[in-house]
């Protein structure tokens, strides 16, 4: 988590085996979404039953969590970024205006402690 003027930014990242991102391609065309571009193949990743396992298990693959991770950062003005290379890893960003997500008692702490003196 950091601070980058005036947002703040959530990185979460793991190394393993990245997106599919042709077996996303797949699934979005077997429900007739638009898959073209890497922004609408973020927008399939968070749609609501989206899944790229071909078996789900109690904790994972039924295409619920991105669908609720997206519809949360919405709610505080937040957008999501996704890097994902096949074989290497993803890296998410979630990133939120600080005047939506900190009081103003925290943000104003936030912003002294950034000034730079003359």
């Amino acid at each position: 988590m950091r601070v980058d003027g005036e947002a703040l930014v959530i990185r979460v990242a793991d190394d393993g085996a990245g997106i599919d991102w042709e077996k996303l391609r797949e699934r979005a065309r077997e429900r007739q979404l638009p898959a073209e571009t890497r922004a609408q193949l973020l927008d399939v990743l968070c749609h609501d039953g989206i899944t790229t396992v071909d078996r789900a298990t109690e904790v994972s693959g039924r295409g619920l969590g991105m669908a609720a991770v997206k519809q949360a950062c919405a709610a505080l003005g937040g957008r999501i970024a996704l890097n994902s290379t096949r074989g290497q890893g993803t890296e998410f960003r979630f990133v939120f205006a600080l005047e939506r997500v900190l009081d103003d008692d925290c943000l104003e702490h936030l912003r002294s402690a950034t000034r730079v003196s003359a």
